[in-house]
């Protein structure tokens, strides 16, 4: 049976999301993204990323300034990965939620505060094609976890040796804890996944990964271990949310935020249609927020 980290809520004990204050030994928060405050990635690493040459995911690197934008809530999801990340030795974390509910926001949020903290492939085809290859997984990969042994041979040639290459870095016992970050695996159908999350995964090493929930059978999909597995599923956007955010964006969002007719009026239309009880769908209340930047009429 699989573990659940839906419920990890801002006042668990010992968690403290205060501004400046360290939250489960890995994040910090701030203030200075709209709606909730700036958290700081902090995991002890043996071998920081950027000493090495990892290169190739640098393709990503576009990611992390459209992530900068734009970001709404999320607090207790980042405390959920935050408590997760100190509490758990080894295993895998999926982030679950429909699509536009964002998943790689919140991830590359939390990656780039301290990105030579995490090893990282993002399944993301509007960055290359490239991306969702399994060669390209596979040489991305084990470039930055051969870092992690201080590795610095070339990469092997040819998808089954570097797979090899990837089964046999993943099983070298580690010095200190390390994470894996891999989002969207549901981007990828020309090849299987399986073999690369169906193992055990030895002590220090944490595996997050993301993918969008559509009702399908994802345990099964990708094979993860049932002892080894938490999930978070991702809900939509608060009222609460919404109207932080709406302030945070300018004057305009500060005058609709302010009347509670339109607030509510607001947030009935940006309701996930398919389960309007779950709250709003970021992706449309993104743009909610892009227009009131924008000065959008509300008289």
């Amino acid at each position: 049976m699989s573990n659940d980290a839906e419920d990890s809520q801002t006042g668990d004990p010992g968690v403290n999301t205060g501004g400046g204050a360290f939250v489960g030994g890995h994040v910090r928060t701030g203030g200075d993204f709209i709606g909730r405050d700036k958290l700081e990635v902090h995991v002890h690493i043996h071998q920081p990323l950027d000493t090495i040459q990892s290169l190739l995911r640098s393709v990503f690197d576009p990611l992390f300034d459209d992530a900068r934008r734009l970001f709404i809530g999320r607090q207790p999801e980042m405390v959920a990965i935050a408590k997760w990340l100190e509490d758990t030795d080894s295993g895998y974390l999926v982030v679950l939620g429909p699509p536009g509910f964002g998943k790689t926001t919140l991830i590359t949020r939390l990656l780039d505060a301290d990105r030579s903290a995490f090893a990282y492939h993002f399944f993301a085809q509007i960055y290359g094609p490239e991306t969702l290859s399994e060669d390209f997984f596979l040489r991305s990969v084990v470039e930055q976890i051969a870092a992690w042994h201080g590795d610095r041979r070339p990469l092997p040639a040819g998808v089954d040796n570097l797979r090899a290459a990837y089964h046999e870095f993943l099983g070298r016992p580690l010095s200190g804890p390390q994470v894996l970050v891999l989002d969207g695996l549901d981007e990828v159908d020309a090849w299987e996944l399986a073999p690369y999350l169906s193992r055990r995964l030895g002590p220090g090493l944490r595996v997050l990964a993301s993918l969008r929930d559509v009702g399908q059978d994802w345990r099964r999909e990708y094979g993860f271990p049932p002892d080894q597995l938490t999930e978070i599923h991702l809900p939509g956007i608060r009222r609460d949310e919404l109207a932080e955010a709406l302030i945070a964006s300018g004057a305009s969002g500060r005058k609709i935020a302010g009347r509670p007719e339109l607030l509510d009026r607001l947030a009935r239309a940006a309701a996930y249609e398919p389960r309007p009880e779950i709250g709003a769908d970021p992706f449309y209340v993104r743009f909610l927020i892009e227009d009131a930047a924008g000065a959008l009429d509300v008289t």
